[in-house]
Order: C-alpha cells, then structure tokens, then sequence
C-alpha cells in the first residue's frame, strides 16, 4: 500500500478536528453577569431579576437611573435585589427591593444520610423519652430491632436507648400508641372567603354546632349589626329559602350559665396510702372541707369517754367513730394548730341542731345525764376539748371549741386511769 502525501495531510486534519470538538464539549458557556459584560452607556451594569423569583441577568442601565443597590441600605438579615418594572415610557430604571436573606436549612440527620461502617446498620433511636429520634449505627450483636418486633393495630415500633454496664448497650424496640393529629376545628379564622359578604359562624339546625359559612354581598342582617340585651348573646342561624342566597338570620338567645365547680369532698379527693381523707371543720360553725390525714393520725392519742363518761386518753385512730358523744351531741372533726408538723384533726361533740321535736324532752333527759358518777368530776356544757392531765409536759395547742361532759374539779387533773387527782398525787 503506497502512503502519499494526501493521506498525511488528510491523518492531520482530522486530528485537528478532533481535538477542537473535544475542547468544545468540555468547556462550559460561562455565565453571564456583569463581570463579562460591556455596557458602553454611562449607566453601568446592574444584576436584574426580570421577574419574582427568577435569576438575575446582567442589564446596562440608563444614565438616568440612579437609585440602585448601591445607594440602597437594607435591615439586618436582608440583602438588596434590582427587581425589572414595567413603565409606560422609556427608559424603565429596575427597582431595588430589600429581602429576607434565604438560609439553607441544615438537612436532618436520618439512616439515608449517614454511613454505617459495621455490619450492624443503621436504627432511628430515642435517646431520651420524648426525644427527637437520631441515627445510630449498630453492634453485630444487636438482632432486636423494630424490623423484628410486631406491633398491635394503631402501634408504632420506636427503638429506644437503655443504659448498660458493658457495653454494646443495644436498642430496645418498644411499641407505643400511634399519635394522631386531631382535625383542626373549622372557624373563620382558617376558612378563605372569596366572596365580599365575609365569613360567618352559622348554626345548621337548632342546637347543632357552629360552622362557618361565607356569606353572599346581599347578607346585610349580621351578629355584628344586631344588639342583644343583657345576659343574652347572637347566634346566626340557617333558614330555608325558595330563591338563592338564602342568608342566616341572626337571633338573639340567653347566655347558657356555666355548671359551677362541684364542692370537694372526700369523694372527689384522691389521698395518697396509708393516709386517707376526712371532712374537717377549719373553724367552729364553718364549712366542712376534705383533709389528707398523715399515716401518724391513724394511731394517735385523743381524748375519748367510757359509757359513764369518764374522759381518758387513748391510743387509736382518730375518727368520730371511736369519739363517744351522747345522743343529743354530734361529732365533728375540728381543726387545730400545732407547732410541728403533722397536724391531725381532733374529734369533738358538740349540741345537736334541733328544730323539731321541741327540746324540752331533750333538756329532761340531759338533766338527768348531767349527774357524774366518777369522783372530784362535776358537769359542764361548755368544757375545754383538750382538759390538763399528769403526762402533759409541754402545752398543747387546743381549738377552742365548747365540748359538754364530765370534768375535774378545781385543783383537780386527770391521771392515766382518766381518775381526778391532785395535782400532787400525779
């Protein structure tokens, strides 16, 4: 085969031709901003968006267009855009606006964008309870995960993080009760009207719930122009019509009172064990209220009566059913004030309130009570609660309610046999 020089001169062009379309695939076309644009009018060069939102293209201005970003300050956190304007007349000068600056959120960490190098993998874990999930690449030895554990109907499998001694501290899977998004009450605060007669909270059918509604142009007669007397309020109800726009009617009806608070008792208190709760009076004559009693008030010593009505002290759980009161007394559990903490009521007996019968069979056989059989002990209708003994040491705060029965003499005291002594004798 004979090699001439046509074949030469054909080998080298098209190595030339080559390399120029390889350089013309590689090299990009440069963007084109007013670094690389030659205005030949006195107004400069200026980036304009030619529209909201669009990119900024290099534009030589007029010499007559002197407001630009350059002349332009902006707040804090805003950065300054020549925005293009439409004018009538020629030249149209671009605008300079002020706009927030758009901060690139930073992504959230999830399995999809991290690199596990163990063989383990990737779980979203809890760290804490509540917490904001977190990947966490896993030990080989961890096996129990969410893909292995089977959740009951409206439960999610959340891996939660648990603290170990040794590690590798695995992941448990723990099944909770998916929460969902209640659906947002519909007001006319969240409902867009288009037409001019605004929004309206109308009633459907007598007693239903209000719904918004958006009202024609021709819907003059509203809540907003109508006056309710006092103690009522403006309700906009729905009417049927035969001709379209059938607009709600306003009517004014009474205030619905709200259901007061219900009194606290000891059926609507809840006390902790062992304790428990009693009503408790937190003066004489005032209105009984629920108290959590300590565990100590349920062995504590009180003052209490036989059947004869000697008064003596006893070891056992304060309550007005181990106080003795006679038939015409009740007992009640009294407050008192002490100087160190617990303060456990006292039960105490006081004279019945009785309308009818009339008294005077009551006042007869009171009389006859009124004799006490124990020694140095006289009657009184109006005794203290918490009477002197021989192991008081320290005073006692006492209320200072009446309390009728049996009492020592003058210069007498109670000894722990509840016998009226001298004081001597003690």
């Amino acid at each position: 085969m004979k090699f001439n020089i046509f074949h030469f001169i054909l080998l080298i062009g098209l190595a030339v031709a080559q390399e120029a379309a390889v350089q013309t695939a590689v090299q990009p076309v440069p963007t084109l901003t007013c670094a690389n644009v030659l205005c030949m009018g006195p107004g400069g060069c200026a980036m304009v968006e030619p529209f909201p939102g669009g990119k900024p293209q290099p534009q030589c201005l007029d010499a007559s267009c002197k407001v630009s970003c350059l002349t332009t300050k902006c707040a804090a956190n805003h950065q300054c855009v020549m925005t293009q304007v439409t004018c009538v007349k020629a030249p149209c000068c671009p605008v300079p606006q002020c706009r927030p600056i758009k901060i690139d959120p930073v992504p959230t960490l999830t399995c999809a964008n991290v690199l596990c190098m163990g063989p383990g993998g990737c779980a979203m874990v809890e760290p804490l309870t509540g917490g904001k999930l977190q990947p966490q690449c896993l030990d080989p030895s961890c096996k129990n995960t969410c893909q292995t554990t089977k959740c009951a109907a409206n439960h999610e499998c959340v891996m939660t993080q648990v603290t170990c001694v040794k590690a590798p501290c695995c992941p448990v899977p723990q099944c909770r009760p998916i929460k969902v998004d209640p659906v947002p009450t519909l007001t006319c605060a969240n409902v867009l009207c288009k037409n001019p007669g605004g929004c309206a909270m109308v009633e459907p059918f007598p007693g239903g719930k209000l719904q918004p509604q958006c009202l024609d142009a021709s819907c003059k007669s509203t809540c907003q122009t109508t006056k309710c007397t006092a103690n009522q309020q403006c309700v906009m109800i729905q009417v049927t019509c035969v001709k379209a726009p059938c607009c709600p009617v306003p009517q004014c009806r009474p205030i619905k009172i709200v259901d007061p608070v219900p009194p606290l008792t000891c059926a609507t208190m809840l006390c902790k064990a062992p304790g428990r709760c009693v009503m408790v009076e937190p003066s004489p004559g005032g209105k009984p209220q629920p108290q959590c009693l300590d565990a100590s008030c349920r062995n504590s010593e009180f003052r209490a009566k036989p059947n004869r009505g000697v008064e003596y002290a006893v070891k056992a759980e304060i309550a007005c059913s181990n106080k003795f009161c006679w038939f015409w007394e009740e007992c009640f559990m009294s407050k008192v004030t002490c100087v160190k903490e617990p303060c456990c009521p006292i039960p105490t007996c006081r004279l019945r309130k009785i309308t009818f019968p009339p008294l005077f069979p009551i006042r007869e056989k009171r009389q006859a009570y009124q004799r006490c059989s124990g020694k140095n002990q006289v009657w009184s209708d109006c005794g203290s609660a918490c009477p002197a003994r021989c192991d008081q040491k320290e005073p006692v705060m006492c209320p200072a309610v009446c309390v009728a029965g049996c009492f020592c003499k003058e210069g007498y005291i109670l000894n722990d046999k509840g016998q009226c002594v001298k004081n001597c004798e003690c």
